[in-house]
């Protein structure tokens, strides 16, 4: 096969590999869709469980005694002691 004719259809399987079908949809997304929907309650739920960890007001009072408390770091930390022998 010469070697333009080889690039060229590289070149096409490479474009056909980049269209998507964008009306296909997996069987995970469709059973969560559809769960979902049946389920509305779920929605809610996690929207609440998402708060207990996630969605808090930052005190940036509390923040900045954080920062201000850290001890800073030695350098090396992973070899040791260094002695003076």
């Amino acid at each position: 096969m010469p070697f333009d004719l080889a690039v060229s259809v590289n070149v096409f399987l490479n474009h056909r590999a980049i269209i998507m079908d964008y009306s296909y949809e997996s069987e995970q997304t469709k059973f969560m869709r559809e769960f979902l929907e049946k389920n509305p309650q779920v929605q809610e739920k996690r929207l609440a469980a998402r708060s207990i960890w996630w969605d808090k007001s930052l005190d940036k009072n509390q923040q900045k005694h954080f920062k201000e408390s850290t001890v800073p770091h030695k350098p090396y930390a992973y070899f040791g002691a260094q002695s003076d022998d």
